[in-house]
């Protein structure tokens, strides 16, 4: 079986591949990590990532509302994600409120300069 640790060092390189530009690579390896932690925030997001830019808007949605059922304070990021997704699936009205969300996290987290 594979560990916590281990999980971590996949998800680090699956990042890694992103930033290289191999994506699909990347893809294959975050959803095998999702085989094994499903609700992993950061492999959702990751995931919900990779769908969008595959332009999938739709499952990166729906990688998205698990993402956000099982965390507490979302990361701004994937906040933004969100309102991408809904932006591309036309729905204009939940991409804008999605956008104010980003934005309002964003000041929530922004430390003063």
């Amino acid at each position: 079986m594979i560990n916590d640790d281990q999980i971590l060092t996949l998800r680090v390189l699956g990042h890694m591949y992103i930033r290289l530009g191999l994506k699909d690579k990347a893809d294959r390896l975050i959803r095998a990590l999702l085989t094994i932690k499903p609700n992993e925030p950061g492999l959702l997001g990751a995931s919900a990532a990779l769908a969008l830019d595959h332009d999938k808007p739709q499952e990166a949605l729906e990688k998205l509302t698990r993402l956000f059922a099982n965390s507490l304070t979302p990361d701004p990021t994937f906040i933004l994600i969100k309102a991408q997704a809904l932006w591309r699936l036309g729905r204009v009205a939940e991409a804008l409120e999605a956008k104010d969300q980003y934005l309002a996290t964003l000041g929530a987290v922004r430390v003063d300069q």
